[in-house]
């Protein structure tokens, strides 16, 4: 339980640095998607990904 305990601290703060990251580049929910230097927030239809590789 002790290993348990330990390693649990460790994966939350891991998720804390990697929320904090992902917050300061402008992703404010799931799914986020990064296409150069915008960010689609949430479920995008096709075309908005087209749109942005074009």
């Amino acid at each position: 339980m002790q290993r348990f305990a330990s390693d649990f601290a460790a994966a939350q703060e891991t998720v804390e640095l990697q929320r904090e990251s992902c917050e300061a580049a402008g992703a404010k929910g799931t799914p986020s998607f990064f296409i150069g230097d915008t960010v689609l927030i949430g479920a995008q239809p096709i075309e908005a990904f087209r749109k942005l590789l074009d």
